[in-house]
């Protein structure tokens, strides 16, 4: 590597501190929305405002197209409304509390297509909070109790729900979220993120107060509900790192591994009486560009994004680019040769997130853009 490409490696890396990318906003007014999952382009989440406040509203599970951009509701009156699980064999699960949100009894409910519902299919010794499937099949279930003895994260071999759980922690307390890489178990509570290995001995990886997390080469994401943030802490050094701030509640969120696209809920405002809760996604993926694999192209000027027009400006492209722009499942749907203008005509792609991948011979530039 030539010292010109590694001085521009290392302030491109020195950015990263503090950044704070484009977020782009895919559903508003939601009441209260509180679970999250991803599978297969689908966004899964729900919303709970009708469990929380006495004047009421929905209880619902929602099924958002990345796509198409269209919003389904699949159950009106949930009973479990935490969080989500979707297995590799299409399997929809919700957990939720019996009673108090802190607790030593929670449900697990299975979601019933043919019925618009949810059916509980076992009760567990906590006060359900999150589950997360590993690489293994096995199912965690994380929850919150003040119990000493709580059953705090407890593992379903398998992902079976009719056979005892193996007990992994317990006394955790307020316990948020979890999830495993390789053969390591994060969680997080109010007090910081942790995360042990087979031996169940408990290591502190930061101090940061977290809500939901997730992993992503070789990170913990993080929400701060507090702090209206997401962040992220570096596995091996621990680092803190703010990627989004000035956020409203951010309650969950979810990372799509394949093209490094980070969901989240934000639960809305107390004086919008949380019925302006928000699903929205913000890339990540530039963020792990190894120092090799970073292009010498200098980052895109686009314009506008989202695109309400039907026409999109690359300002500083190379003439001499190719250009793709492809769905959120990787598929090619326009292809073009630049010209000076720089301008893209975009008004056949239907509504939703696209990537957008401009190659010459420098290299590669990729950047989501927003289609309404």
């Amino acid at each position: 590597m030539n010292v010109k490409r590694l001085l521009f490696a290392l302030l491109l890396i020195s950015s990263f501190h503090g950044y704070s990318q484009q977020v782009f906003t895919l559903l508003s007014n939601l009441e209260y929305p509180r679970a999250l999952c991803l599978d297969n382009g689908q966004v899964y989440f729900t919303e709970t405002q009708g469990a929380l406040d006495p004047f009421g509203g929905r209880v619902s599970l929602l099924q958002y197209d990345i796509g198409s951009a269209q919003t389904d509701t699949l159950v009106y009156q949930l009973i479990c409304g935490n969080t989500i699980l979707v297995t590799p064999s299409g399997g929809l699960y919700l957990g939720s509390e019996i009673g108090p949100a802190v607790g030593d009894q929670g449900w697990v409910s299975q979601y019933v297509p043919s019925g618009n519902k949810d059916s509980v299919v076992t009760t567990v010794d906590i006060a359900t909070h999150d589950m997360r499937m590993n690489s293994f099949g096995d199912v965690l279930l994380i929850g919150q109790s003040f119990s000493s003895t709580a059953k705090s994260i407890q593992r379903f071999d398998g992902g079976d729900f009719t056979s005892p759980p193996t007990i992994l922690q317990t006394g955790k307390g307020l316990a948020n979220s979890i999830v495993q890489h390789d053969s390591t178990v994060y969680y997080s509570n109010s007090n910081g993120i942790y995360f042990f290995g087979p031996d169940g001995v408990e290591y502190v990886l930061s101090a940061q107060p977290a809500g939901s997390i997730d992993y992503y080469k070789g990170y913990i994401y993080y929400t701060n509900i507090p702090t209206g943030t997401i962040g992220r802490v570096n596995i091996v050094s621990g680092s803190n790192t703010i990627v989004v701030s000035g956020l409203n509640d951010p309650v969950n969120l979810r990372i799509d591994t394949a093209n490094g696209s980070l969901y989240f809920l934000e639960a809305g405002t107390s004086s919008g009486q949380y019925f302006d809760g928000t699903l929205k996604v913000v890339d990540i993926s530039y963020l792990h560009i190894g120092v090799e694999e970073m292009s010498s192209v200098p980052p895109l000027s686009i314009y506008p994004n989202p695109v309400t027009d039907g026409v999109l400006t690359i300002a500083n492209a190379p003439t001499d680019a190719d250009i793709t722009i492809t769905d959120i499942q990787g598929r090619e749907v326009h292809r073009t040769h630049n010209t000076k203008s720089g301008v893209i005509d975009v008004s056949t792609l239907n509504e939703g997130i696209y990537i957008l991948h401009i190659y010459d011979r420098e290299g590669q530039s990729v950047q989501h853009i927003l289609i309404q």
